[in-house]
């Protein structure tokens, strides 16, 4: 009861990061697809080369937090094929260089507004509208940040794999003399199970790397970025 009820708070603790991960990137989406429709909606349709920036930041925040939360720097082919010439020098100039791109971008994204703001393009009222978009990008930020940071304790996996030890290798001192040589296949079977639920549990709890059970964030990035420049275009 004692291991199965541990196995079970390791494996739910895991479980719950990748799935908050996957609602903050779900949030993520449906803030971009807000935030550049009520652009769509404010700016004229004129008004091409204000569209692509403020879309370009989009699509750079979306792939810089995808490669933030890996621990890289963004890989500038994928930009090569999401912006335009004039955009990648900005970006090269501004963010290549920056320690939390994604903050910086954000930030970049805010200081073009209210220049916008100042030429007459944008009312101080309509920023008051998108802003509650917008900040969600950055509450977004913060909260993948905070799992990526708060690990789950070793102390408490590496106990927990101490008690798998210690039980399944008095598993058969108990039921050996039962069993007879049957114990040999079942020890090692729930060997394998117990490890199992374990490496599932390491395997789920960062949600942002590569691995194959974790969060498709490229897929999401690129979700993102089709959605923006569609609105916006």
């Amino acid at each position: 009861f004692t291991l199965s009820l541990m196995l079970a708070f390791r494996t739910n603790s895991a479980y719950d990061r990748w799935w908050e991960g996957r609602k903050l990137w779900g949030d993520l989406t449906n803030s971009s697809r807000g935030f550049a429709s009520h652009i769509n909606a404010i700016l004229e349709k004129t008004d091409v080369q204000n569209r692509k920036i403020i879309s370009s930041h989009i699509v750079c925040f979306a792939y810089a937090l995808r490669f933030h939360l890996k621990g890289e720097r963004t890989d500038r082919e994928i930009f090569e094929n999401e912006l335009d010439e004039h955009f990648l020098l900005n970006y090269r100039e501004l963010f290549s260089s920056a320690q939390n791109q994604p903050l910086v971008i954000y930030k970049s994204l805010v200081e073009f507004l209210h220049q916008l703001n100042r030429s007459g393009k944008i009312s101080i009222e309509q920023i008051y509208v998108v802003k509650l978009e917008l900040n969600k990008f950055v509450d977004v930020l913060g909260a993948c940040e905070r799992i990526q940071t708060t690990p789950i304790p070793f102390s408490y996996a590496a106990f927990l794999k101490k008690f798998i030890f210690f039980y399944v290798m008095l598993f058969p001192l108990i039921y050996g003399i039962h069993m007879s040589y049957y114990i040999i296949p079942v020890t090692v079977f729930i060997l394998y199970v117990l490890a199992s639920i374990e490496l599932i549990a390491e395997e789920i709890e960062d949600p942002f790397s590569d691995s194959p059970n974790d969060l498709p964030t490229l897929k999401f990035a690129k979700g993102i970025a089709m959605g923006a420049k569609n609105i916006l275009s």
